[in-house]
């Protein structure tokens, strides 16, 4: 089984177990012209070797080569994963929010996507970690605003993340 195939599969159960539907517009994306985008707010916000450490897992260029550029959501605005052509924004948007000039933790860590109003899901784009690929649930927190934080949950890569149980089913199994 391919990566992309594996993707497809993840990515049609999540989507429809969240009744997913995109909204904004449907532009079309240059992966390679992303990437470079996103490897410039790096460099800028964590310094110039993010030239060389900076890559999109295998598995998030599939999801985005499938989902497009628009972001998606739910009816109620629970779940949301962010617009394709908005990557290199968030992350400026996120360190102006935070008031990170240099951050805490070198990781590259790329914002995916959020449930609920604390849950930042984030993808590791940093070729020099163990956590490469690696998609992380942080609450209340960001990986570069605190240098000892660590996520609430993480999952080996994007497959994993989006072939899991449903969240209500997550937020029952923690209370028990």
């Amino acid at each position: 089984m391919t990566v992309m195939d594996a993707v497809i599969g993840a990515w049609a159960r999540f989507r429809v177990s969240r009744s997913l539907e995109p909204s904004g517009r449907e532009d079309p994306l240059d992966l390679d012209e992303l990437s470079e985008q996103l490897r410039e707010v790096f460099v800028r916000r964590t310094g110039d070797d993010a030239v060389e450490r900076f890559a999109l897992p295998e598995s998030f260029r599939s999801w985005i080569e499938l989902a497009g550029a628009s972001a998606w959501s739910d009816p109620d605005g629970w779940v949301w994963l962010g617009a394709a052509r908005d990557l290199a924004r968030t992350v400026d948007d996120r360190c102006e929010m935070l008031g990170i000039e240099v951050p805490a933790r070198r990781e590259l860590w790329l914002p995916i996507g959020s449930w609920s109003d604390a849950h930042d899901w984030m993808i590791c784009v940093d070729r020099s970690s163990t956590r490469f690929g690696a998609v992380a649930d942080w609450n209340d927190t960001h990986p570069w605003w605190d240098a000892e934080a660590e996520p609430e949950r993480i999952w080996p890569d994007l497959v994993a993340f989006l072939a899991r149980p449903d969240l209500d089913e997550e937020a029952e199994d923690e209370r028990d």
